[in-house]
């Protein structure tokens, strides 16, 4: 087995293994402090002003944890998990918690007060990286169900495939709030053998009806194409931008009343 650190409390650890091997195991067991946050690995890059180049060609990583699976050749073997990163939740009981439960969480801190979140580009960014030839990826975001439902009758699942909203306010914080959109989409697309590039594509709502111009809804947001929903009970209606990115005009799609 691969040699093992446990650590117990704060300051006792032991090696489980005499013998080095590749990986490196640590374990905390049965944390039950309730004054301190607790990490079995936990690794805090502070980065002085000057760190790394301007180059956009030769741009430089640093991260307070990176893991990277590396492979010669192609792999054969088809029923394997290989990534750069795993992070797992067992669930072993219920967990009264009003904060998020997951296998990974990505999260922006603001640590100094004035701090925009220009600062940031998102809690999780795929990137699609390397030249040395081309890559493909079947998503960006992607999920695999690899539960068979054997044991649960076949009733385990995801309530939501993409949820915005989350739980709510809970213990003091604010509602989910998005400054432009909901979701925005944009790139270049093959439409029958012609790349054909789409900007600004935007799904936005509210409750009232959109306005139009300059200064109206989505404006500078939302490029032609782009939906409005309007939740509204008996008068919701669904508006597509048959304008411009800079001054939005919201048509009534079809025959909506």
């Amino acid at each position: 087995m691969a040699r093992e650190k446990r650590i117990r409390g704060l300051t006792t650890s032991q090696w489980m293994e005499a013998n080095s091997e590749d990986g490196l195991s640590v374990e905390l067991i049965e944390w039950d402090r309730t004054t301190e946050s607790a990490q079995a690995v936990s690794g805090d890059a502070n980065l002085a002003a000057a760190v790394g180049t301007s180059t956009g060609n030769q741009h430089r990583t640093y991260a307070g944890v990176m893991g990277n699976v590396a492979r010669t050749g192609n792999l054969s073997a088809t029923s394997n998990t290989i990534a750069g990163v795993v992070g797992r939740y067992s669930i072993t009981g219920t967990n009264a918690g009003n904060y998020p439960k997951a296998g990974v969480v990505g999260e922006i801190w603001g640590a100094v007060a004035g701090q925009t979140a220009a600062a940031a580009d998102g809690a999780f960014v795929a990137v699609l990286g390397g030249d040395e030839g081309a890559i493909r990826a079947r998503a960006a975001y992607t999920v695999d169900f690899e539960n068979t439902g054997i044991h649960s009758g076949n009733q385990s699942y995801f309530n939501w495939g993409l949820d915005l909203q989350g739980p709510g306010t809970h213990d003091g914080y604010m509602t989910g709030f998005y400054n432009d959109g909901f979701i925005r989409m944009g790139g270049v697309f093959p439409n029958a053998g012609t790349n054909e590039t789409v900007t600004a594509v935007a799904i936005i709502a509210g409750t009232a009806a959109p306005t139009n111009g300059v200064s109206g809804t989505g404006a500078a947001n939302a490029g032609a194409g782009s939906l409005y929903i309007r939740q509204s009970g008996a008068n919701s209606v669904l508006y597509i931008n048959t304008n411009t990115l800079a001054s939005p005009t919201w048509t009534v799609v079809g025959t909506q009343t």
